[in-house]
């Protein structure tokens, strides 16, 4: 794959897909993420970058468009042949046990962490990683199609069908259940318990079970009894429906098909991904915080270190905390045949936006339509500003957005497809969705009066 990139100043050229609120610290392992997926996966990710602002805690994600449109039609190609499914198939059996045993992990590890001594800190919190990365690695595979080959899809079948939605909507509706629905189902048991021994039961199994569940890229404080109190006074029911669809009933050829059975698969894939990455994310930063706590390190400056320079914090805490105290941008890329961590900004945008746009479109992923004012929440610092029946704009969600996304008449989200975190909350919240429109949070700004309709995936500025 030929990546564009300016001799002249040493930046990359790529295309912005998507971005978080973030720190160094958590997200520069995403590059080591992508190589190990790129290393054993039968499709390719090929460049990938990420640039951040540390100093407000903001990053932004690149990859190459051209050569991820080039996977996907051999993605496509691929699942033509129902047998080729197999390997989506074992991908997802994999990362569920994977997901669990990642977790255990994680318990054991937060649970010694504070006897350990230093040596044996910084051995841990490496093992830890290399766990993590590796099982992390494999779900990474949707990351190549999911956006573009939801698009693509959906664009097929509506030439021919009026109810595309539908028929994609509830071709997902599968038996399967996201561990963030079954963290709600948990919170309402121990909402709804009356016998006090038996809540605390609950509410110790609920942290054993989902003490990630509020972990995001950006610092991620430890989950609490009382945090659980708060949590479950939140708790809702969904209603979704899970018959499911007869494709026997329709004119569909095999890549068709085969792409709707991959969605299917890969809604699994993704929710079990993203439940990794938030494992991962709040055992980094209890490790962060173990260190933090014996040195008196402020953990604000802290998590501004690469994640493989945590053991350079333990031996020289001093010179290391001066260093990283002045950085201001970074940039962490996989291009393909080496991993690079910079000092400064080395990507550019290959097309610029016209942030006059009044109308874009994404691809619909949730049904309906609604009107509203926007806010944009780029994250949870922001759900403050958010006001019940406001439209969520994002670059994409986490599960630290539910409780915003319960209040929302819609969501908007840069990046995504259909198997996407909005996507499947949107699905079971039975709200309007539209993802990857990749331009939503860069044209829209907050208050601004939109119309989304989520059945042709478009969305209009009114004022």
């Amino acid at each position: 794959m030929a990546i564009n990139k300016n001799i002249k100043t040493g930046y990359y050229i790529a295309d912005k897909v998507s971005g978080m609120a973030a720190s160094v610290f958590a997200v520069s392992v995403l590059p080591e993420v992508v190589r190990c997926a790129d290393y054993i996966n039968k499709f390719k990710i090929g460049f990938y970058a990420n640039t951040i602002n540390v100093l407000k805690e903001k990053a932004d994600e690149w990859i190459i468009d051209e050569h991820i449109k080039t996977e996907c039609a051999s993605v496509a190609k691929f699942v033509s042949k129902p047998e080729n499914l197999n390997y989506f198939d074992e991908i997802k059996n994999s990362i569920i046990q994977d997901s669990e045993s990642l977790r255990k992990t994680a318990l054991l590890d937060i649970q010694r962490m504070g006897k350990m001594n230093a040596k044996e800190l910084v051995s841990e919190y490496f093992n830890f990683m290399k766990v993590y990365i590796e099982k992390y690695a494999p779900g990474a595979i949707t990351f190549v199609y999911d956006g573009v080959i939801s698009e693509y899809l959906h664009k097929v079948l509506a030439k021919r069908y009026k109810n595309t939605n539908e028929i994609i909507e509830n071709h997902l509706n599968s038996p399967y259940t996201s561990f963030m629905i079954e963290n709600e189902r948990l919170l309402l048991r121990i909402r709804e318990e009356k016998d006090e021994s038996k809540r605390a039961e609950l509410i110790e199994d609920y942290y054993k079970l989902f003490f990630y569940i509020d972990a995001s890229y950006k610092y991620s404080g430890k989950m609490t009894p009382d945090k659980i109190q708060t949590k479950f006074k939140g708790a809702t029911h969904t209603n979704r429906d899970k018959t499911g669809f007869n494709l026997n009933n329709l004119e569909l050829n095999q890549e068709e098909i085969g792409i709707l059975e991959l969605l299917k698969i890969s809604e699994v894939i993704r929710d079990q991904r993203k439940k990794l990455n938030l494992i991962g994310n709040y055992t980094m930063y209890r490790f962060l915080d173990e260190a933090c706590s014996r040195l008196k390190i402020d953990v604000n400056i802290a998590d501004r270190l690469f994640w493989d320079e945590y053991g350079d914090l333990i031996s020289s805490p001093e010179e290391t905390t001066n260093r990283i105290e002045k950085r201001e941008y970074v940039t962490c890329l996989w291009n393909n045949s080496e991993i690079s961590y910079r000092e400064g900004v080395f990507v550019e945008e290959k097309i610029k936006v016209d942030k006059d746009i009044k109308t874009f479109s994404g691809t619909p992923a949730a049904r309906g339509f609604a009107k509203g004012n926007v806010s944009i929440i780029i994250g949870s610092n922001e759900f403050s500003k958010f006001e019940s029946g406001n439209i969520i704009v994002a670059e994409m969600t986490r599960p630290d957005f539910l409780p915003i996304m319960k209040l929302a008449k819609a969501i908007i989200t840069d990046e995504g497809g259909l198997t996407c975190h909005a996507a499947i909350v949107a699905r079971e919240l039975g709200i309007p969705c539209i993802v990857g429109t990749r331009i939503g949070t860069r044209v829209l700004r907050d208050g601004d009066l939109v119309e989304v309709d989520a059945e042709r995936g478009v969305v209009k500025k009114l004022n």
